[in-house]
């Protein structure tokens, strides 16, 4: 059987050095794959030369004056072997959704690589997790294939790959996979960690939206997937998020009574989870008067929360507003949230 030729695409944010445990991890995988892709959301961080200095890679000559596009280098495996890296980079960070939506079109032009398989860059993926999906692959390529999702300590996360209610998008919408099951496990969606597609699934499909920004995006792109393809959850294929979660929220007290709330300088989180539920429930959920009404119970909630728990309670309260409207409207404005929060308090 012919081999099928895979290339990795990680998209990276101010993560250097958890982005080397991941490449460092796809470099050794027991199937080997062909190419590597790197999208660079922080190119102000020296990312590409940080690698240089702890991997070993060169750049092709002639492709030195486009690497801010779509460069390509060789990258040496610990074997001595070289494979493709090809490093793009933005001025301005477009999100995870974006940097996958960059690096697939322009692989899809070049029209070389059987599968594409993702991968963030504070995950780390088993030495056998392609090799485990490929086995499933070559029997069905007509479907999308995604490892699960562990910890660093390898409690599993079961909201990461599943099943999805849209009508329930502002509560426990997210069911996790029956692992009880034999692999291949049929299921909705996958987050993009360790999810291999083959590029006739991806060009019908269309790529991952870089409207997201952050968050929904690999829920909305598993749905257009699952639309036309099944998509299977492989078990026994392991991909590790060995990132410790960054500290967002703080204790809040009002008369005594404390709750949790996301940091001010982070609540453009809270603004991308409810602007792109709301989206997405809006144009999916089966039944609309359910949807409307916990949409309204969420936006009278996270008010609340904001003007008895909150600092910044105007500004924290326009951005829940905005957001709502945002998604019901379909508007895509990623760079305003950035610019409320960060103007003058």
């Amino acid at each position: 059987m012919r081999k099928i030729k895979i290339c990795s695409l990680t998209v990276t944010y101010k993560k250097k050095e958890k982005l080397i445990e991941c490449l460092r991890s796809l470099l050794n995988q027991s199937y080997p794959l062909d190419s590597l892709a790197l999208f660079d959301n922080s190119p102000q961080e020296n990312t590409l030369e940080f690698i240089e200095d702890k991997l070993d890679i060169s750049v092709k000559e002639e492709t030195k004056k486009d690497f801010n596009r779509f460069g390509e280098y060789l990258i040496k495996k610990a074997n001595g072997e070289f494979l493709n890296l090809y490093y793009s980079s933005v001025s301005k960070n477009i999100g995870a959704s974006g940097g996958y939506a960059f690096l697939l079109n322009n692989l899809l032009e070049k029209n070389f690589f059987d599968f594409f398989w993702l991968m963030d860059d504070d995950c780390v993926a088993s030495k056998d997790a392609l090799e485990k999906l490929v086995y499933w692959a070559q029997k069905n390529k007509k479907a999308a294939y995604a490892s699960i999702k562990k910890n660093k300590f390898g409690k599993i996360l079961g909201g990461f790959c599943g099943y999805y209610n849209f009508d329930n998008v502002y509560g426990n919408a997210a069911v996790p996979a029956d692992l009880s099951k034999e692999s291949p496990i049929r299921v909705d969606y996958s987050s993009f960690p360790g999810f291999l597609a083959h590029n006739e699934i991806v060009r019908e499909a269309g790529v991952p939206d870089g409207r997201f920004f952050f968050h929904y995006d690999d829920l909305e792109w598993s749905f257009r997937i699952k639309e036309k393809y099944p998509i299977f959850l492989i078990k026994e294929s392991e991909v590790f998020h060995i990132d410790e979660s960054e500290i967002i929220e703080s204790p809040s007290s009002f008369f005594g009574i404390y709750k949790n709330m996301v940091v001010y300088d982070k609540f453009w989180i809270i603004y991308f989870n409810l602007r792109n539920s709301t989206y997405l429930g809006k144009i999916k959920a089966a039944n609309k008067i359910i949807f409307i009404l916990r949409m309204i119970l969420t936006l009278i909630r996270n008010m609340r929360d904001a003007f008895f728990w909150g600092d910044n309670k105007i500004k924290r309260i326009k951005i829940i507003i905005q957001s709502f409207y945002d998604g019901l409207s379909g508007r895509f404005d990623n760079e305003k949230i950035f610019k409320i929060i960060w103007e003058k308090k």
